[in-house]
């Protein structure tokens, strides 16, 4: 009878591992997911912003870097 019951629980004790595993991987991977998606997102709004980019004034010969949103980045400023 004891014995019944100590396999019973170790039994329950895997299962219970299993589960635990299992959150763990699935809580692993959203993390992964949402690291990700917020790195993809930085990029794409530092795209739109312009980050970097010369922009040309053609009337007084004079160009100049756009800023950037998150990346710390000094605008330059010149002439041509």
């Amino acid at each position: 009878m004891a014995l019944l019951q100590r396999l019973r629980s170790r039994r329950i004790q895997r299962e219970q591992t299993a589960d635990l595993r299992m959150i763990g991987s699935v809580m692993l991977g959203c993390l992964g997911f949402a690291s990700v998606g917020a790195m993809l997102s930085l990029i794409i709004i530092e795209t739109i912003a312009g980050c970097g980019e010369v922009e040309y004034n053609y009337f007084s010969h004079t160009w100049r870097t756009l800023p950037c949103v998150f990346v710390p980045y000094t605008p330059v400023m010149g002439t041509w």
